[in-house]
């Protein structure tokens, strides 16, 4: 696997110059992602909406626009899928679930935008992702050289006539089934994975081997990100500060950037911004 120090020597920083800015390469490569899926969305959505285009015409233009941030970003998921397998459990597949999931949701809403709402809309949604799959893993993996542009509009074709075929068909799927982890989000779940987590990582401290008075200002650290988790209104800028000295401690980041994924989703679903 790639170490820091690759990273560094590739990039032209110091291992010091690194750490002010990312936690580890897990960061830096969640980070990476996250830009990267933030532009295609952005871009996806910036197409014109006003009835310039049909609705058949603005799914083409999506597609075409998804399938070209993903071959432009291949070297991106290419390391993502080399250095974290899918499969393990850490940040970066919990982000990447994530990810899929706001992609499917995504999907739906754009094909019923193209062609109306169905009642196998969630089988169509599922088929359309194990085709985008494959033709992604092409673009990815096997960096055949595909013309998006006509992808597109093959695909585009096939959603539609698939989904004027399931109107006479009965449908198996449903959210439920497709978006299992969709209730996940919940807050009063998401609160009690984050004290599951707390409580994890305050063992992981009590067993460091380092100065007493340095295991002593972590421990207080936690028990203070802890108390401030429960409040109702959490100061966001404490959060942070918390998390970030808590993240000097290398043995402690994984479980650290744990924490700071699942308070974000809490955040997130609590309409706090950070």
């Amino acid at each position: 696997m790639t170490s820091i120090q690759e990273i560094a020597l590739e990039t032209g920083v110091s291992k010091g110059a690194f750490y002010k800015h990312f936690a580890s390469k897990e960061a830096l490569l969640i980070e990476l992602v996250k830009d990267c899926h933030n532009k295609m969305f952005l871009k996806a959505h910036s197409v014109q909406v006003d009835g310039a285009l049909t609705g058949k015409e603005l799914l083409q233009k999506r597609i075409e626009i998804e399938l070209e941030q993903t071959r432009k970003n291949s070297s991106i998921l290419f390391t993502l899928f080399k250095e974290f397998p899918p499969g393990e459990s850490n940040e970066i597949s919990q982000m990447m679930k994530e990810f899929h999931m706001k992609l499917i949701q995504w999907h739906k809403q754009c094909l019923i935008e193209a062609f109306g709402d169905s009642d196998a809309i969630w089988d169509i949604v599922v088929m359309f992702e194990g085709i985008l799959k494959e033709y992604i893993s092409l673009l990815v993996f096997k960096q055949t050289q595909v013309p998006v542009g006509r992808l597109a509009h093959l695909l585009t074709d096939v959603l539609e006539s698939m989904i004027n075929r399931a109107k006479n068909l009965e449908p198996i799927l449903n959210e439920e089934t497709v978006l299992p982890d969709k209730q996940n989000d919940n807050p009063a779940i998401l609160k009690q994975q984050l004290h599951k987590l707390m409580e994890s990582v305050r063992q992981e401290a009590e067993t460091l081997l380092v100065p007493d008075k340095m295991k002593n200002d972590t421990l207080a650290a936690l028990n203070h990100l802890s108390e401030e988790i429960q409040k109702d209104k959490p100061q966001i800028y404490l959060l942070d500060a918390l998390i970030d000295y808590l993240k000097q401690q290398d043995c402690l980041v994984s479980s650290i950037l744990q924490i700071e994924h699942t308070l974000n989703r809490l955040l997130r679903e609590e309409g706090e911004d950070r």
